[in-house]
């Protein structure tokens, strides 16, 4: 049980870097550090996922939306370009 925990907390923080790491570089240009590797697939995760509260919750809906946003960020980093979500959503 013990490393069922354990497992599942690094798989948490590994998810949580994960979505850090694509808002950092979503944010980037903003910030006056200017565009960072992989900005313009970031630039078109953001553009292609379209805002949709599922749950009601606010808090939850911002998560799942910016993690679909960081999967298909993620996603077009190893392929090269960023697939609309319609496919990956149901």
């Amino acid at each position: 049980m013990r490393r069922l925990r354990t497992t599942s907390i690094i798989l948490a923080w590994l998810a949580v870097l994960a979505l850090v790491g694509y808002e950092v570089v979503q944010k980037a240009p903003e910030t006056g550090l200017g565009p960072l590797p992989g900005s313009d697939l970031a630039a078109q995760a953001d553009r292609v996922v379209r805002y949709r509260a599922l749950t009601g919750v606010m808090p939850v809906d911002q998560l799942l939306h910016e993690s679909l946003e960081a999967c298909l960020y993620y996603e077009g980093l190893a392929t090269g370009r960023v697939r609309r979500p319609d496919r990956h959503a149901r």
